[in-house]
């Protein structure tokens, strides 16, 4: 994650939309639901700096995650992976 930018509702907020587009699915503002997120307003924020980083793309009113955003996400998950099969 850039620096800064671990914190639960940042990260949950791309692993949401990771797994939207796999579903080849493209979610509103409205219908991110974060858990954990202390009020919609906390939403809101994160959301608009992940845009600003360009880890999001924001279409009218549609969210989902840009090149980056999915290639960072992607290699989050796949360092996980090694670990875990380093430790087994």
């Amino acid at each position: 994650m850039p620096h800064g930018f671990y914190a639960p509702t940042a990260l949950d907020t791309l692993l949401i939309l990771y797994v939207a587009e796999d579903d080849a699915r493209y979610l509103t503002l409205a219908e991110l639901e974060v858990p954990g997120a202390t009020s919609r307003s906390v939403i809101q924020r994160w959301a608009a700096a992940l845009v600003s980083e360009g880890l999001i793309e924001r279409r009218d009113e549609l969210l989902a995650l840009s090149e980056r955003g999915y290639s960072l996400v992607t290699s989050m998950i796949e360092g996980i992976y090694a670990s875990q099969r380093q430790l087994d």
